[in-house]
């Protein structure tokens, strides 16, 4: 599990639909469904129902969505301070 791929689950997430998610990630909806087959045997639970109309996340699935969210927030903030700590020094 890495970064990008927490990434590619936030926009899944949101877009509610892995083909809409893998255009605007510019990557095949085999590779973003292979990212979520790759987090779900990682977290060894189900993260999205698919369904006829996307996909939605189970309760596992949204929990581990807030969790992403924030964890990527907050490597963005750590990246600025450490450009700014570099900056100044």
């Amino acid at each position: 599990m890495d970064t990008e791929d927490l990434k590619c689950f936030i926009k899944i997430c949101e877009e509610k639909s892995i083909n809409k998610a893998a255009r605007q990630l510019y990557i095949t909806p085999q590779g973003l469904s292979k990212v979520v087959r790759n987090l779900e045997a990682e977290l060894e639970t189900e993260l999205l129902q698919r369904t006829s109309k996307g996909v939605e996340p189970t309760e596992s699935g949204l929990f581990f969505y807030r969790k992403c969210k924030q964890l990527i927030f907050e490597l963005i903030e750590i990246k600025a301070s450490v450009k700014q700590i570099a900056n100044c020094n």
